[in-house]
């Protein structure tokens, strides 16, 4: 994948993450991250998982960030607990994510409260599982494990509706309706 087609691909889930740890030089820090993996191009073939490969950047940049600064460095910058991506952005089908981000809230629907609640905050709002667990007043442990459970809920809910195909790392690779559009998806 080229970065221009993985920087568009990824360029609002980025930014969603960014924001709320460096307000308004999370532009600023993509570009940085893009420029750095541009200068890298030659090693991104080597990468099994270019999403990680493109926070782990992302993380150096804002801690580097607040250090310029003179600020203490925020817990979550260096332990990220990013969502499971749903589909490698690398994958040949460039438009899964986005046909799946469409869909996403019907499934989460299916969910009791708690769990879509859970999984709207991290896989969408872009909060880390420590900010989480702030939020709803529960233990980092408790906040992991409330996120689990909730992944393993919403595939029940998918696979119940679409075949889905995984490839050995976990990441999606195929989903499509079982039926004609026995879920509207």
């Amino acid at each position: 994948m080229s970065l221009d087609r993985l920087y568009r691909a990824l360029r609002g889930e980025l930014l969603a993450w960014l924001r709320p740890r460096v307000g308004d030089a999370a532009e600023d820090l993509l570009h940085v991250a893009f420029e750095r993996l541009h200068q890298r191009a030659a090693e991104l073939p080597e990468v099994r998982h270019l999403r990680g490969f493109v926070y782990t950047v992302l993380r150096r940049l804002v801690v580097d960030h607040h250090r310029a600064l003179g600020r203490p460095v925020p817990g979550d910058a260096i332990e990220v607990e990013a969502a499971a991506p749903l589909a490698d952005a690398s994958a040949p089908d460039g438009g899964l994510d986005a046909r799946l981000a469409q869909v996403l809230p019907l499934f989460l629907a299916e969910l009791p409260a708690a769990d879509a609640h859970a999984l709207r905050r991290v896989a969408l709002d872009g909060l880390t599982q420590a900010e989480l667990a702030r939020e709803l007043g529960l233990s980092l442990s408790g906040a992991k494990s409330r996120v689990q459970r909730a992944r393993g809920r919403l595939r029940q809910v998918i696979e119940a509706c679409c075949a889905v195909e995984v490839d050995r790392y976990g990441a999606l690779q195929i989903c499509e309706p079982k039926g004609p559009n026995p879920c509207d998806c």
